[in-house]
């Protein structure tokens, strides 16, 4: 059974490694296009990465907050702790 999820879309607080290959994963599957998916990260070269997947990149983790949930989707927290 395939999953479809392209009106959806998901938050990435914390674009690292972890949250580029699940992104990378659900393109490539076409589970969810890129251009559905919105990503915050202090390290501005991850913003970069996201930005070339196709995703949407904002300044705040508020904002993909508010992203994800103006499209009734869902956030992924893939930050750590220092």
């Amino acid at each position: 059974m395939a999953v479809c999820l392209k009106k959806a879309c998901v938050g990435f607080i914390g674009a690292g490694q972890m949250a580029e290959a699940i992104a990378r994963g659900l393109d490539r599957a076409e589970i969810l296009p890129a251009s559905r998916m919105f990503a915050a990260d202090v390290n501005a070269d991850r913003c970069k990465v996201f930005t070339s997947l196709g995703a949407s990149v904002c300044s705040t983790n508020a904002q993909v907050l508010t992203a994800a949930h103006a499209n009734a989707s869902f956030p992924f927290f893939g930050a750590r702790r220092n």
